[in-house]
């Protein structure tokens, strides 16, 4: 695939392979900003760092056919957007990871475990058989 201009498109139009790549950007962008933060944060950071990846291509790309305005807006749409998902996807890890540090269950859990105590077997009386019954008084 040549990056040189395309002589059968018309002048100031890309090919469609790059306005199918810019709509792209703007989709997935959008998409990392709602998955990101409604639903699960690993899924809108990875579309997020995939829209930054990819955004110096098609803006290259775009360069060479005359930047037109309506594929710009879209790969410069998509950047933002995916900015914004970045944001928001690491602020729903960090509120997720404290939620299940300090929710009631762990915090219960946590309490029960410092209040066992576990005898060290060095500790045993010696005046217990193997399965832990006391021994018969002679």
């Amino acid at each position: 695939m040549s990056m040189g201009p395309n002589p059968s498109a018309p002048a100031g139009m890309a090919p469609p392979d790059v306005a199918k790549k810019a709509g792209n950007i703007q989709l997935m962008g959008i998409l990392s900003i709602v998955i990101g933060f409604c639903c699960c944060g690993p899924v809108g950071l990875v579309l997020g760092i995939i829209v930054l990846t990819q955004v110096g291509g098609v803006t290259a790309s775009l360069a060479q056919y005359g930047n037109p305005p309506d594929l710009v807006g879209k790969v410069n749409t998509g950047k933002i957007c995916a900015i914004i998902g970045l944001v928001l996807s690491v602020v729903n890890l960090i509120s997720n990871g404290a939620y299940i540090a300090f929710s009631p269950c762990c915090l219960w859990v946590l309490s029960r475990a410092e209040s066992v105590s576990v005898r060290p077997r060095s500790a045993r009386s010696a005046r217990t058989q193997p399965l832990g019954r006391p021994l018969a008084k002679t």
